[in-house]
């Protein structure tokens, strides 16, 4: 069975983050989390490091696809999608494929470690609307 991490952040006043794990909710205080939400408001926030570390892209005012930058093509191993209202994948290019969605949040949700909970560190080569 297959473990799932999912992280939501509410954007407006009180923080808090929920993880959903094998079926055990566990909360963590706002206190402690606080500092992970910089990512202004409808902005997807791309990290090369872990944590929200690191060099970071942000893209906002964006159409339905961004390639990401040189410095984190295929770097990529945190992310927020700080969007109000639409959900965002996070993805590469596959030879003979094409284009491969690793990963998906809904609007409000962030990932902290893209090899440990998608088995996708350091592949991304963009950000699209899903």
């Amino acid at each position: 069975m297959k473990a799932y991490v999912f992280t939501q952040i509410y954007l407006g006043g009180l923080v808090a983050v929920a993880s959903l794990s094998l079926g055990l909710l566990t909360v963590t205080s706002p206190a402690a989390q606080a500092a992970v939400f910089h990512c202004p408001t409808s902005t997807i926030c791309v990290h090369a490091d872990n944590n929200f570390g690191g060099a970071r892209q942000d893209i906002s005012g964006f159409a339905a696809y961004t390639d990401l930058n040189g410095h984190l093509h295929d770097k990529a191993s945190s992310w927020i999608n700080a969007n109000r209202y639409v959900s965002m994948g996070i993805g590469e290019w596959r030879r003979g494929s094409g284009e491969f969605i690793a990963q998906t949040l809904p609007p409000g949700w962030y990932e902290d470690n893209l090899g440990r909970n998608a088995n996708f560190d350091n592949k991304a080569d963009f950000v699209k609307q899903v």
